[in-house]
Protein backbone atom coordinates (compact mmCIF):
# COMPACT_ATOMS: atom_id res chain seq x y z
CA UNK A 1 0.00 0.00 0.00
CA UNK A 2 1.33 3.26 -1.03
CA UNK A 3 0.60 6.92 0.37
CA UNK A 4 -0.06 10.03 -0.92
CA UNK A 5 3.63 10.21 -3.29
CA UNK A 6 4.23 8.74 -6.43
CA UNK A 7 5.08 5.18 -5.44
CA UNK A 8 6.42 2.36 -6.90
CA UNK A 9 5.20 -0.58 -5.70
CA UNK A 10 6.65 -3.83 -7.08
CA UNK A 11 4.83 -7.82 -5.82
CA UNK A 12 6.78 -10.64 -5.65
CA UNK A 13 5.45 -14.24 -6.78
CA UNK A 14 2.43 -14.75 -4.89
CA UNK A 15 -0.94 -13.11 -5.06
CA UNK A 16 -0.72 -9.33 -4.43
CA UNK A 17 -2.62 -6.53 -3.86
CA UNK A 18 -1.18 -3.19 -4.97
CA UNK A 19 -2.93 0.08 -3.81
CA UNK A 20 -0.79 3.16 -4.31
CA UNK A 21 -3.74 5.22 -3.01
CA UNK A 22 -3.49 9.61 -3.76
CA UNK A 23 -0.53 9.55 -5.89
CA UNK A 24 0.14 9.26 -9.71
CA UNK A 25 1.48 5.45 -8.47
CA UNK A 26 3.70 2.90 -11.18
CA UNK A 27 2.83 -1.02 -9.80
CA UNK A 28 4.68 -4.06 -11.23
CA UNK A 29 2.82 -7.42 -9.81
CA UNK A 30 5.22 -10.14 -10.68
CA UNK A 31 4.10 -13.94 -11.25
CA UNK A 32 0.68 -14.56 -9.06
CA UNK A 33 -2.49 -13.33 -9.40
CA UNK A 34 -2.61 -9.56 -8.84
CA UNK A 35 -5.15 -6.97 -7.87
CA UNK A 36 -4.21 -3.12 -8.89
CA UNK A 37 -6.43 -0.67 -7.36
CA UNK A 38 -6.08 2.37 -9.75
CA UNK A 39 -7.78 5.71 -7.98
CA UNK A 40 -6.94 7.58 -11.25
CA UNK A 41 -7.02 7.27 -14.74
CA UNK A 42 -3.07 8.14 -15.50
CA UNK A 43 -2.44 5.37 -13.41
CA UNK A 44 -3.90 2.98 -16.64
CA UNK A 45 -0.66 3.87 -18.10
CA UNK A 46 1.89 2.99 -15.31
CA UNK A 47 0.43 -0.45 -14.73
CA UNK A 48 3.53 -3.13 -15.80
CA UNK A 49 2.54 -6.89 -16.01
CA UNK A 50 4.68 -9.67 -18.47
CA UNK A 51 3.24 -12.17 -20.15
CA UNK A 52 2.74 -15.62 -18.02
CA UNK A 53 2.31 -13.98 -15.15
CA UNK A 54 -0.95 -15.03 -13.47
CA UNK A 55 -4.78 -13.81 -14.10
CA UNK A 56 -3.98 -10.35 -13.09
CA UNK A 57 -7.23 -7.99 -12.01
CA UNK A 58 -7.69 -4.30 -12.41
CA UNK A 59 -9.79 -2.68 -10.07
CA UNK A 60 -10.96 0.64 -11.06
CA UNK A 61 -12.29 3.30 -8.12
CA UNK A 62 -12.00 6.72 -9.83
CA UNK A 63 -15.03 8.09 -11.46
CA UNK A 64 -15.34 7.82 -15.48
CA UNK A 65 -15.45 11.35 -17.28
CA UNK A 66 -15.92 11.58 -20.97
CA UNK A 67 -12.08 12.60 -20.98
CA UNK A 68 -10.91 9.02 -18.38
CA UNK A 69 -14.23 6.63 -19.57
CA UNK A 70 -11.99 4.06 -21.81
CA UNK A 71 -9.80 1.08 -20.14
CA UNK A 72 -8.41 -0.41 -22.85
CA UNK A 73 -6.68 -3.75 -22.70
CA UNK A 74 -6.03 -4.38 -25.58
CA UNK A 75 -3.29 -1.23 -25.79
CA UNK A 76 0.49 -1.49 -24.74
CA UNK A 77 1.31 -2.21 -21.06
CA UNK A 78 -2.37 -3.70 -20.48
CA UNK A 79 -2.20 -6.64 -22.59
CA UNK A 80 -1.06 -9.13 -20.24
CA UNK A 81 -4.09 -8.07 -17.98
CA UNK A 82 -7.17 -10.52 -17.89
CA UNK A 83 -9.82 -8.48 -16.10
CA UNK A 84 -11.48 -5.37 -14.65
CA UNK A 85 -13.91 -4.58 -11.81
CA UNK A 86 -15.71 -1.12 -12.27
CA UNK A 87 -15.79 0.30 -8.52
CA UNK A 88 -16.09 3.93 -9.46
CA UNK A 89 -19.40 5.96 -10.68
CA UNK A 90 -20.17 6.71 -14.40
CA UNK A 91 -20.35 5.68 -17.88
CA UNK A 92 -17.52 3.09 -18.81
CA UNK A 93 -16.08 1.25 -22.28
CA UNK A 94 -13.84 -1.30 -21.41
CA UNK A 95 -12.15 -3.35 -23.88
CA UNK A 96 -10.51 -6.43 -23.23
CA UNK A 97 -7.80 -8.12 -25.49
CA UNK A 98 -6.88 -11.72 -26.93
CA UNK A 99 -6.80 -13.35 -23.29
CA UNK A 100 -9.72 -14.37 -21.39
CA UNK A 101 -10.99 -11.75 -19.47
CA UNK A 102 -14.02 -10.93 -17.03
CA UNK A 103 -15.24 -8.01 -17.07
CA UNK A 104 -17.22 -6.57 -14.41
CA UNK A 105 -19.49 -2.93 -14.70
CA UNK A 106 -20.64 -0.93 -12.20
CA UNK A 107 -24.37 0.58 -11.48
CA UNK A 108 -24.12 2.44 -14.38
CA UNK A 109 -25.12 2.02 -18.13
CA UNK A 110 -21.27 -0.06 -19.73
CA UNK A 111 -20.38 -1.04 -22.65
CA UNK A 112 -18.26 -3.86 -22.27
CA UNK A 113 -16.55 -5.44 -25.47
CA UNK A 114 -14.30 -8.56 -24.58
CA UNK A 115 -12.10 -9.32 -27.30
CA UNK A 116 -10.67 -12.60 -28.46
CA UNK A 117 -10.30 -14.94 -26.06
CA UNK A 118 -13.19 -16.66 -23.74
CA UNK A 119 -15.22 -14.07 -21.97
CA UNK A 120 -17.36 -13.37 -19.13
CA UNK A 121 -18.97 -10.10 -19.61
CA UNK A 122 -21.27 -8.82 -16.57
CA UNK A 123 -22.31 -5.27 -17.20
CA UNK A 124 -23.99 -4.94 -13.53
CA UNK A 125 -27.12 -3.25 -12.51
CA UNK A 126 -27.37 -0.46 -15.55
CA UNK A 127 -28.50 -1.19 -19.04
CA UNK A 128 -25.59 -2.01 -20.42
CA UNK A 129 -23.90 -2.98 -23.86
CA UNK A 130 -21.82 -5.99 -24.32
CA UNK A 131 -19.82 -7.42 -26.62
CA UNK A 132 -18.37 -10.75 -26.83
CA UNK A 133 -16.47 -10.77 -30.03
CA UNK A 134 -14.35 -13.87 -30.76
CA UNK A 135 -14.62 -16.62 -28.34
CA UNK A 136 -16.67 -18.62 -25.75
CA UNK A 137 -18.32 -15.82 -24.09
CA UNK A 138 -20.86 -15.42 -21.12
CA UNK A 139 -23.00 -12.77 -20.11
CA UNK A 140 -24.50 -11.58 -17.15
CA UNK A 141 -28.03 -10.18 -18.23
CA UNK A 142 -29.94 -8.51 -15.40
CA UNK A 143 -31.33 -5.37 -16.74
CA UNK A 144 -34.31 -5.49 -19.40
CA UNK A 145 -32.46 -2.91 -21.34
CA UNK A 146 -29.19 -5.09 -21.25
CA UNK A 147 -27.62 -5.63 -24.73
CA UNK A 148 -25.97 -8.41 -26.10
CA UNK A 149 -24.20 -8.35 -29.21
CA UNK A 150 -22.47 -11.08 -30.80
CA UNK A 151 -21.17 -11.15 -34.49
CA UNK A 152 -22.10 -15.12 -36.69
CA UNK A 153 -19.30 -17.36 -36.32
CA UNK A 154 -17.82 -15.90 -33.09
CA UNK A 155 -18.08 -18.75 -30.71
CA UNK A 156 -20.18 -20.94 -28.61
CA UNK A 157 -22.07 -18.72 -26.59
CA UNK A 158 -24.27 -18.42 -23.00
CA UNK A 159 -26.43 -15.99 -21.83
CA UNK A 160 -27.22 -16.10 -18.26
CA UNK A 161 -29.98 -14.23 -16.87
CA UNK A 162 -31.67 -13.08 -13.61
CA UNK A 163 -34.85 -11.87 -16.09
CA UNK A 164 -37.22 -13.28 -18.57
CA UNK A 165 -35.22 -12.73 -21.50
CA UNK A 166 -35.15 -13.69 -25.12
CA UNK A 167 -32.15 -14.90 -26.93
CA UNK A 168 -30.00 -12.27 -29.07
CA UNK A 169 -28.86 -13.27 -32.70
CA UNK A 170 -26.20 -15.61 -32.80
CA UNK A 171 -26.27 -16.70 -28.84
CA UNK A 172 -26.59 -20.49 -28.56
CA UNK A 173 -27.27 -20.99 -24.71
CA UNK A 174 -29.63 -19.53 -22.00
CA UNK A 175 -29.92 -20.59 -18.45
CA UNK A 176 -31.91 -18.69 -16.01
CA UNK A 177 -30.60 -17.73 -12.46
CA UNK A 178 -31.72 -17.63 -9.06
CA UNK A 179 -35.55 -18.37 -7.90
CA UNK A 180 -38.10 -16.53 -9.69
CA UNK A 181 -40.81 -17.55 -12.14
CA UNK A 182 -39.10 -16.45 -15.82
CA UNK A 183 -39.82 -16.92 -18.95
CA UNK A 184 -36.28 -17.93 -21.43
CA UNK A 185 -36.82 -17.53 -25.23
CA UNK A 186 -34.65 -19.20 -27.81
CA UNK A 187 -33.50 -17.99 -30.88
CA UNK A 188 -33.46 -19.74 -34.48
CA UNK A 189 -30.24 -21.49 -33.66
CA UNK A 190 -29.89 -24.80 -32.24
CA UNK A 191 -29.94 -23.57 -28.49
CA UNK A 192 -29.36 -25.19 -24.86
CA UNK A 193 -32.34 -23.38 -22.79
CA UNK A 194 -31.70 -24.39 -18.66
CA UNK A 195 -34.37 -23.02 -16.21
CA UNK A 196 -34.17 -22.73 -12.56
CA UNK A 197 -35.74 -23.75 -9.63
CA UNK A 198 -39.00 -21.65 -10.36
CA UNK A 199 -41.90 -22.49 -12.68
CA UNK A 200 -40.36 -21.62 -15.98
CA UNK A 201 -41.13 -21.49 -19.38
CA UNK A 202 -38.81 -22.25 -22.11
CA UNK A 203 -39.54 -22.05 -25.49
CA UNK A 204 -36.51 -22.85 -27.79
CA UNK A 205 -37.57 -21.36 -30.81
CA UNK A 206 -36.94 -22.50 -34.36
CA UNK A 207 -34.20 -25.07 -33.95
CA UNK A 208 -33.68 -28.33 -32.75
CA UNK A 209 -33.44 -27.17 -29.32
CA UNK A 210 -32.41 -28.89 -25.48
CA UNK A 211 -35.25 -27.71 -23.39
CA UNK A 212 -34.42 -28.44 -19.54
CA UNK A 213 -36.94 -26.82 -16.79
CA UNK A 214 -35.10 -27.90 -13.59
CA UNK A 215 -37.21 -28.22 -10.45
CA UNK A 216 -41.02 -26.59 -10.29
CA UNK A 217 -43.84 -26.58 -12.71
CA UNK A 218 -42.22 -25.28 -15.69
CA UNK A 219 -44.10 -25.24 -19.44
CA UNK A 220 -42.37 -26.26 -23.00
CA UNK A 221 -43.11 -24.84 -26.10
CA UNK A 222 -41.84 -27.19 -28.98
CA UNK A 223 -41.81 -25.82 -32.55
CA UNK A 224 -39.32 -28.42 -34.38
CA UNK A 225 -39.69 -32.36 -34.55
CA UNK A 226 -36.11 -32.51 -33.14
CA UNK A 227 -36.68 -30.95 -30.25
CA UNK A 228 -35.80 -32.41 -26.85
CA UNK A 229 -37.20 -32.15 -23.06
CA UNK A 230 -35.25 -32.72 -20.07
CA UNK A 231 -37.10 -32.79 -17.05
CA UNK A 232 -35.30 -33.66 -13.54
CA UNK A 233 -37.36 -32.42 -11.02
CA UNK A 234 -38.33 -35.16 -8.16
CA UNK A 235 -41.15 -33.91 -6.60
CA UNK A 236 -44.11 -35.85 -7.03
CA UNK A 237 -45.76 -32.53 -6.79
CA UNK A 238 -44.36 -30.86 -9.97
CA UNK A 239 -47.05 -30.13 -12.86
CA UNK A 240 -44.98 -29.67 -15.99
CA UNK A 241 -47.00 -28.71 -19.34
CA UNK A 242 -45.74 -28.94 -23.10
CA UNK A 243 -47.35 -27.65 -25.92
CA UNK A 244 -46.36 -28.12 -29.37
CA UNK A 245 -46.60 -26.88 -32.65
CA UNK A 246 -45.52 -30.01 -34.90
CA UNK A 247 -46.21 -33.88 -34.22
CA UNK A 248 -43.88 -34.35 -31.76
CA UNK A 249 -43.35 -37.63 -29.47
CA UNK A 250 -42.64 -36.73 -26.01
CA UNK A 251 -41.85 -40.25 -25.06
CA UNK A 252 -38.51 -40.30 -27.13
CA UNK A 253 -37.29 -37.89 -25.42
CA UNK A 254 -38.26 -38.59 -21.53
CA UNK A 255 -36.74 -40.89 -19.51
CA UNK A 256 -39.18 -43.35 -18.40
CA UNK A 257 -38.17 -42.69 -14.41
CA UNK A 258 -39.74 -39.17 -15.51
CA UNK A 259 -42.42 -39.78 -17.29
CA UNK A 260 -45.27 -39.08 -14.35
CA UNK A 261 -43.83 -35.70 -13.96
CA UNK A 262 -45.03 -34.31 -17.60
CA UNK A 263 -48.68 -34.40 -16.27
CA UNK A 264 -50.78 -32.27 -18.94
CA UNK A 265 -49.61 -32.05 -22.88
CA UNK A 266 -51.75 -29.91 -25.85
CA UNK A 267 -51.03 -28.24 -29.19
CA UNK A 268 -50.87 -24.61 -29.69
CA UNK A 269 -54.21 -23.26 -30.74
CA UNK A 270 -54.73 -24.10 -34.41
CA UNK A 271 -51.03 -24.67 -35.35
CA UNK A 272 -51.90 -28.44 -36.23
CA UNK A 273 -49.54 -29.58 -34.29
CA UNK A 274 -50.01 -32.92 -32.29
CA UNK A 275 -47.91 -34.90 -29.17
CA UNK A 276 -47.89 -38.83 -29.16
CA UNK A 277 -47.44 -38.90 -24.92
CA UNK A 278 -46.15 -42.08 -23.21
CA UNK A 279 -48.88 -41.11 -19.85
CA UNK A 280 -52.35 -43.31 -19.95
CA UNK A 281 -54.07 -40.58 -18.06
CA UNK A 282 -54.22 -36.85 -18.69
CA UNK A 283 -56.07 -34.00 -17.93
CA UNK A 284 -57.23 -32.09 -20.57
CA UNK A 285 -54.95 -28.92 -22.07
CA UNK A 286 -56.09 -25.75 -20.99
CA UNK A 287 -58.75 -23.88 -22.56
CA UNK A 288 -58.59 -22.76 -26.00
CA UNK A 289 -54.91 -24.68 -25.97
CA UNK A 290 -56.42 -28.12 -28.07
CA UNK A 291 -57.07 -31.58 -27.28
CA UNK A 292 -54.52 -33.96 -26.21
CA UNK A 293 -53.24 -35.93 -29.42
CA UNK A 294 -52.50 -39.31 -28.17
CA UNK A 295 -52.50 -41.30 -24.66
CA UNK A 296 -51.18 -44.39 -24.66
CA UNK A 297 -47.69 -44.02 -26.44
CA UNK A 298 -44.88 -46.44 -24.43
CA UNK A 299 -41.83 -43.78 -23.28
CA UNK A 300 -39.04 -45.89 -25.46
CA UNK A 301 -41.05 -45.17 -28.18
CA UNK A 302 -43.17 -47.72 -30.40
CA UNK A 303 -46.99 -47.85 -31.34
CA UNK A 304 -49.33 -45.34 -29.73
CA UNK A 305 -52.65 -44.09 -30.08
Amino acid sequence: TGNALNNVLIGNAGNNLLDGKAGLDTMRGGDGNDTYVLDQFGELALIEELANQGNDTLNITYNATTLTNLVDLSAGNLRNVENVTLLGAGLFRVVGNDLDNTLIGNAQANTLEGGAGNDLLNGGAGADIMKGGIGDDTYIVDNIGDQVIELEGEGHDLVQTTISYTLADHIEDGQLLGSAALKLTGNSLNNTLIGNSGANILDGGLGADILDGGAGNDTYYVDNVNDVIIERGTSLTEIDNVFSSVNWTLGAHVKPSHCSQVERVGEWPDAGGGIRCPIAALPPGPAGRGAVRGAAQACAGGAGA
